[in-house]
């Protein structure tokens, strides 16, 4: 029955971030996925991989942090302070070689999120 539930929230999840790239704000394309890391982050919780709850969870808050910013430049000190997080809930939640993968992929989308001028 938890993989049935899962599947349903992740079918949601995909559905806004498809609908995210929709907009044209960057601040309304940072609700959408955030809403989405969030609908991730619950289905992973049903499925048992909590690595990738966490790094969902991460990203919610990432999505959260920047759409503050706007189109301003984001501090290098925020981008700083994402990756100690990732790599400290990392450490804690890590289960096994694949608990690597979802480390990886929200370490490198931090670092691309951040817009260098």
């Amino acid at each position: 029955m938890n993989i049935f539930i899962a599947q349903i929230i992740g079918a949601f999840a995909v559905a806004c971030f498809i609908f995210s790239i929709q907009y044209k704000k960057k601040k309304d394309i940072l609700k959408l996925q955030f809403i989405a890391n969030i609908l991730y982050a619950i289905e992973y919780g049903f499925l048992g991989i909590f690595t990738a709850t966490g790094m969902n969870l991460i990203s919610s808050i990432r999505c959260l942090v920047f759409s503050k910013y706007g189109n301003k430049q984001i501090p290098i000190k925020t981008l700083y302070l994402f990756i100690g997080l990732i790599i400290l809930v990392g450490y804690f939640s890590y289960q096994n070689l694949l608990s690597l993968i979802p480390i990886g992929i929200t370490l490198l989308s931090s670092i691309t999120l951040i817009q260098f001028r």
